[in-house]
């Protein structure tokens, strides 16, 4: 019964010490590194030459003025290590030169330790690191620490020689390569606790988190070629922008221009408390802004990198001022529900405006239009194609056959287009519901356009050359 219960009580405290987080990996953003000792100071690098994991690790090159007391010191990204219970700090080295390599632990609150391993120059080698009694005449490891040293020259030739005084004598210098630190993070390392632990590829996400989410990585769809009367844009590469007096912002949101791709027009918006946002001003005159009375549709593509809490939506403001009482009297908006419609893609589309509240008031004179992050925050949020337009495209009559022919057409496979010596940059074709269905680049006078995939209908191509951009009607047998 004694043994037994010498064995579990064994188990029970190997519990304590099998913790292990991931602290760093070198493979997501870079930490800080800074050389260390008071002799010449080695070269220090996040590489791509050697990675045990991934596609990088921490390369430190000893110099020619190579001595024991070559520091490479590592600011841990927040993930930081504590050496409380568990004193075992674990990494992956690579050297194909036996050495003995000293780790010591160094601010955050504990006293400074250090603990020695020897390496045995066969490549890739997991070297264990114990701080439970402190080498080099320190303590042992107790608390959390912010900072890891790493001596590479600490001995060589598989034994700890060089240890005590500084000694900036000419060794042979060495090179290793550091990769996927192991030990144990502070209690509590969650998802939402702001700094890179556990195996987060990024803060609070990627790993055990949920997947990290990224900017948009290719541009808004193309809306069609429209008649110019029919349309009043504020942000898109596809129209003319009318010009505003002014772009602001308020509750501590702010805004700039964000390019997705070389002909892309995008803003980026950051709002870090909810009501934050951006709005658009045309205030030249009393009678200066938008006369959307004929308008239908309001169209706009945003892409949130979070999608936040429920309750989660962006808010579309438009503000018609009154020129006989000299006041914005109403509001006009619609909602884009975030949290429903997901992050990491382009969502939105077109707005009824008759859905809009307080659409039965006038809308001639819109001089302020709005984005809000309304409700819990979230973001970054970036938006584009921002234009109101009547629901008209561009047909035939719009065409210069002068200046392009495409026959034959109607087709019941393949239309080809030419120009007059006018090479053709791009061809966008889109179904009758402003879809883009096809995308070609020419770079020529001649394209054949491949609509066997196509159903029956009425398309729309759009063809852009130096000399402007043409649509022309397409009819698919």
């Amino acid at each position: 019964m004694k043994k037994i219960t010498i064995l579990l009580v064994m188990f029970i405290a190997s519990l304590g010490f099998s913790q292990t987080d991931l602290i760093e990996s070198f493979d997501g953003a870079a930490p800080t590194l800074n050389p260390e000792g008071g002799c010449t100071p080695p070269g220090l690098s996040i590489s791509s030459a050697q990675a045990f994991t991934g596609t990088n690790s921490f390369e430190i090159i000893a110099n020619a003025a190579a001595h024991p007391w070559q520091g490479a010191e590592l600011v841990l990204q927040g993930a930081d290590l504590e050496l409380t219970t568990n004193k075992l700090v674990k990494a992956h080295v690579y050297s194909t030169t036996a050495a003995g390599i000293l780790a010591k632990v160094t601010a955050g609150g504990g006293p400074a330790s250090a603990a020695a391993a020897l390496h045995g120059g066969t490549g890739w080698e997991e070297l264990t690191f114990n701080f439970q009694n402190g080498d080099d005449s320190t303590v042992p490891a107790n608390g959390v620490y912010t900072n890891l040293i790493f001596y590479p020259l600490w001995g060589t030739g598989g034994g700890y020689s060089g240890q005590g005084t500084v000694n900036c004598v000419s060794n042979a210098p060495i090179t290793i390569y550091v990769d996927n630190i192991i030990g144990t993070a502070p209690s509590g390392a969650t998802c939402s606790d702001g700094i890179q632990n556990q195996d987060e590829t990024d803060v609070d996400c990627g790993g055990v988190c949920t997947a990290c989410l990224v900017p948009p990585t290719t541009a808004a769809p193309t809306p069609p070629a429209r008649p110019a009367a029919d349309v009043l844009s504020v942000v898109t590469p596809a129209y003319t922008d009318e010009t505003p007096t002014g772009v602001q912002v308020f509750a501590g949101a702010s805004i700039s221009n964000y390019t997705v791709a070389s002909t892309d027009d995008t803003r980026l918006l950051l709002t870090p408390t909810p009501g934050g946002g951006a709005q658009f001003g045309y205030f030249a005159s009393t009678s200066s802004g938008f006369d959307l009375t004929n308008f239908t549709t309001l169209h706009i593509d945003v892409w949130v990198e979070n999608a936040g809490a429920v309750g989660s939506v962006l808010t579309l403001q438009l503000q018609n001022f009154d020129t006989t009482s000299g006041a914005f009297q109403h509001n006009i908006f619609t909602n884009i529900n975030v949290f429903t419609d997901g992050a990491g893609a382009w969502i939105g589309g077109d707005f009824d405006l008759s859905t809009f509240t307080g659409s039965s008031l006038a809308r001639n004179n819109i001089q302020q239009i709005q984005i809000i992050a309304a409700g819990p925050a979230f973001g970054p949020t970036y938006f584009t194609n921002l234009y109101f337009h009547k629901g008209t495209t561009l047909g035939t009559e719009n065409f210069d056959l002068n200046e392009v022919s495409i026959y034959p057409n109607p087709s019941q496979d393949n239309w080809n287009i030419k120009t007059k010596n006018i090479k053709m940059s791009s061809i966008q074709v889109f179904d009758m519901l402003g879809k883009n269905v096809m995308t070609l680049n020419p770079n020529t006078v001649e394209a054949t356009i491949d609509g066997s995939n196509l159903k029956s209908g009425l398309y729309f191509a759009q063809i852009k050359t130096d000399s402007g951009i043409n649509s022309v009607k397409l009819v698919k047998q």
